[in-house]
């Protein structure tokens, strides 16, 4: 039976013939489905849309799947949709204007489209509260109309509104012929009337569609005008941005430059810091050295030891202090030149120290400033920097002076001369 044809029976009224009950199976399959996006609808119709797609198509379809799998017959005719209870397939004229409604006016207007395709489908929206509920969202009002007004055009709602009219009219005129000889001039009399009726409201049409067609173009042009002031201020925001990114960008590359600078200085800074340490403990250690020099210097004879000469074997004599003197002299001048190295090295690392962490201040001001978008002249930027980048002065500090006895002792020479 599988490779048997099979027949299907479209809403009692059309039956559709397949080479296998697997070309069946793959046709109410593929039904299933075109019609499942009804089961992705926005939030506030999701629920509607689940319903109407159960109990429209899959209900239906799905009870033929199960009529083909029960079926023991060889020669097997299903049926599909009732004339009560039709079937909309995708093939058929209404399941193509439903698609052309859903791509032209979106999945919303093809949900209202299924709804009022038909009776049975208008009685579900009545029977199911969730269906109607949804059709009623004011929000949808105009998918709601849009799909109202193609269903009526292409179920040619406009040709039976005007054969009304006709037999309205026939009615009227029967009505007339009937009693023409009695109300001859009545006839004519209401005829005029109508005829003026008739001009009164082609002219009255031909106002309408002048207005229609006026205020068509005012809108027209009014689009047209804030779709260029949309344009000039898309572009004018652009181009704003466009110029804040550059900055930006700019700002950026000049805040990892100096990032850098911040680094460099951060490690002079402490590369100085040591270095003053170690120097001033060099001082410390030099005037211990200078006072341990002297001690020694005393305890051992001063000059009258170096000379090699036992001090009990020189006469009393005015030139031995003097001589000692003299060595204590020369001894602290010789320490002195120790101290005042050391005392230079302290002042300039200390010195440096200060310029370093000065620079590192100046660059970090100068990254906040920019960061914040303060320096906007070019001469703000320039002091700034002129000060960042200027050259070390590494003689720039105030030396601390020492004086050794014997340039003191010049000095006081000099100056009494």
């Amino acid at each position: 039976m599988l490779n048997k044809e099979v027949d299907l029976l479209i809403n009692e009224d059309k039956v559709i013939t397949f080479s296998s009950t697997n070309q069946l199976k793959d046709f109410i399959s593929a039904e299933l489905k075109q019609w499942a996006w009804l089961k992705s609808l926005p939030d506030e119709i999701t629920a509607a849309g689940q319903k109407l797609y159960e109990i429209i198509f899959a209900r239906q379809l799905n009870q033929c799947l199960h009529e083909q799998a029960d079926t023991l017959d060889d020669d097997p005719k299903f049926h599909l949709g009732r004339r009560f209870q039709p079937i909309i397939l995708s093939i058929s004229a209404d399941g193509q204007l439903i698609d052309k409604i859903k791509d032209r006016f979106g999945t919303i207007a093809g949900f209202m489209a299924v709804v009022f395709i038909n009776m049975t489908n208008r009685h579900a929206m009545i029977e199911y509260p969730i269906i109607k509920s949804a059709v009623e969202i004011p929000g949808f009002a105009y998918e709601r109309i849009a799909a109202i007004q193609v269903i009526l055009a292409h179920q040619n709602a406009d040709k039976i509104i005007s054969n009304s009219h006709i037999e309205s009219i026939h009615l009227q005129y029967a009505e007339f012929e009937s009693r023409q000889t009695e109300v001859m001039g009545r006839m004519n009399s209401s005829a005029e009337l109508f005829s003026s009726q008739i001009d009164t409201l082609r002219v009255n049409v031909e106002k309408a569609a002048s207005k229609v067609n006026f205020n068509f173009k005012r809108r027209i042009g009014l689009w047209r005008k804030v779709a260029r002031q949309t344009s000039t201020d898309a572009k004018a925001k652009l181009d704003a941005a466009q110029n804040h990114l550059n900055s930006a960008q700019a700002a950026y590359r000049a805040q990892i430059d100096l990032s850098d600078s911040v680094k460099h200085w951060e490690d002079r800074k402490t590369y100085h810091q040591k270095h003053k340490n170690l120097w001033f403990a060099g001082v410390i250690a030099s005037m211990i050295s200078t006072f341990a020099a002297m001690v020694i210097y005393f305890k051992y004879g001063g000059m009258l030891a170096l000379s090699n000469l036992p001090v009990s074997s020189i006469q009393p004599d005015y030139s031995t202090p003097v001589a000692q003197i003299s060595g204590a002299l020369l001894l602290i001048t010789l320490m002195g030149i120790v101290i005042r190295i050391t005392l230079r090295q302290f002042n300039s690392h200390s010195h440096l120290a200060l310029e370093s962490q000065e620079r590192i201040i100046f660059t970090k001001t100068y990254l906040t400033l920019m960061r914040d978008g303060k320096l906007d002249s070019e001469l703000d930027r320039r002091l700034i920097l002129e000060s960042l980048f200027r050259p070390t002065q590494a003689n720039g500090a105030s030396e601390i002076t020492f004086s050794p006895p014997l340039e003191m002792i010049y000095k006081a020479i000099s100056e009494r001369k």
